[in-house]
């Protein structure tokens, strides 16, 4: 979830034509620490998060939410792409 999250993040940020550095200089956090949650490489506490989500025009649950759609996607993706998932889904009932 934590990539997920970044990945809103970022997307977001480019969306609005924002560089890293605009959105680090508004939030007041570190270059480094920033670049870390962009990358996918750091948890983003809801603190961060809250500071975050009114400069990208959002809202906390927006993010998540956004988030949770990404983590989904790639899990119906990872299944789908399992040659044994279709042949499961029907000896479970599922269409």
């Amino acid at each position: 979830m934590d990539a997920a999250v970044g990945r809103v993040i970022t997307d977001r940020r480019i969306e609005l034509g924002l560089t890293q550095q605009d959105v680090w200089t508004a939030i007041g956090m570190g270059k480094t620490p920033y670049r870390d949650i962009e990358q996918q490489r750091r948890t983003v506490p809801l603190e961060v998060l809250r500071v975050i989500a009114p400069i990208l025009g959002m809202k906390v649950r927006d993010i998540v939410a956004q988030a949770e759609d990404l983590v989904d996607a790639e899990e119906r993706r990872r299944v789908a792409s399992n040659p044994h998932a279709e042949k499961l889904g029907r000896s479970l009932g599922f269409p």
